[in-house]
C-alpha cells in the first residue's frame, strides 16, 4: 500500500528533458463505466466494468507535467496506457529549410507528421509525392516516376539518383498495394529526403553566406567581424 505522505514516483519519458526521468504523482482520479456482455440491457447478462484511471505526473527535473490514462476491464488484469502529450522518444523533428519552395515544404512537414503518428502508409505516399514535387520544381518530366527520378541525374550525382529508386518502390507498395513499410525504413527514407532537400535548396545558399561572411571578415579592420548566427 502506498504511503499517502510519500508521493508516488515513477521513471517516465520527459519530452522537455528528452529522456527517462523521475516523476512524482501530483493528482489521481478514476471513473468506471458499465458495459454489457450481450445486447444493450441488464437482462442480457451481468455488466462488465471498464475502469479508467487518470494520473498527473510532474518531472522532478524540469517540472513539466504528463497526463497518464490507464484503462482496462474488471474481468482481466490487462491494462492499456495513453500519455498526453505523446512521448516524443521516437519522433522526428521537422528540419527548417530557408529556400525550400512552399509546396515542397508543406508535403515534407505533412510526411513528418504522418511518421510521428505511425501512419506509415501515408508517410510513404507523402515521400513519394515529395520526390515527384522535387522533379517538377527542377523542370524534370516523365510518364512514370521512374523516368522522373532518372531525370534527376541532371542535378544530382548518379549514385544518389540510384538510391532514390528504392524510395520509389516503397511509395509504390504503399500507394498501390496498401503495404506499409517499416518504421525503420521510413526513418531512413525521411533522412534521405532531408539530405536531398539540403543538397538541392540549401547548400548553395549556405555556401554563399559563408563566402559573404569571409569577404566581410577580410575587409573588416582588425578582423573584428563576427560569424553569422547559425539557422535552426
Amino acid at each position: 500500500m502506498e504511503n499517502p505522505a510519500q508521493p508516488n514516483r515513477r521513471k517516465l519519458y520527459c519530452n522537455r528533458c528528452d529522456g527517462d526521468t523521475n516523476h512524482e504523482e501530483v493528482w489521481m482520479g478514476q471513473r468506471s463505466d458499465n458495459l454489457y456482455s450481450k445486447g444493450d440491457s441488464e437482462e442480457d447478462g451481468p455488466p462488465i466494468t471498464e475502469i479508467t484511471e487518470f494520473r498527473l505526473w510532474r518531472c522532478i527535473g524540469c517540472e513539466a507535467v504528463l497526463l497518464e490514462q490507464r484503462y482496462g476491464l474488471d474481468i482481466d488484469d490487462e491494462w492499456r496506457y495513453q500519455y498526453h502529450p505523446k512521448p516524443a522518444r521516437y519522433s522526428v523533428k521537422a528540419k527548417y529549410f530557408t529556400k525550400l519552395p512552399e509546396r515542397l515544404s508543406t508535403i515534407y512537414k505533412e510526411a513528418v507528421i504522418c511518421f510521428n503518428s505511425a501512419a506509415w502508409t501515408l508517410c510513404a505516399i507523402g515521400l513519394r509525392a515529395l520526390i515527384e514535387g522535387i522533379c517538377r520544381e527542377n523542370g524534370i518530366s516523365g510518364k512514370t516516376i521512374e523516368k522522373k527520378i532518372d531525370g534527376l541525374k541532371k542535378v544530382l550525382p548518379e549514385s544518389i539518383v540510384n538510391n532514390l529508386h528504392s524510395l520509389r518502390f516503397m511509395g509504390n507498395q504503399a500507394a498501390h498495394e496498401l503495404e506499409p513499410p517499416s518504421g525503420y525504413d521510413l526513418a531512413v527514407a525521411l533522412e534521405i529526403c532531408e539530405d536531398l532537400l539540403n543538397y538541392l535548396y540549401e547548400l548553395d545558399y549556405k555556401t554563399s553566406r559563408l563566402a559573404h561572411w569571409k569577404k566581410q571578415l577580410a575587409q573588416a579592420p582588425d578582423s573584428t567581424a563576427s560569424a553569422p548566427a547559425p539557422e535552426e
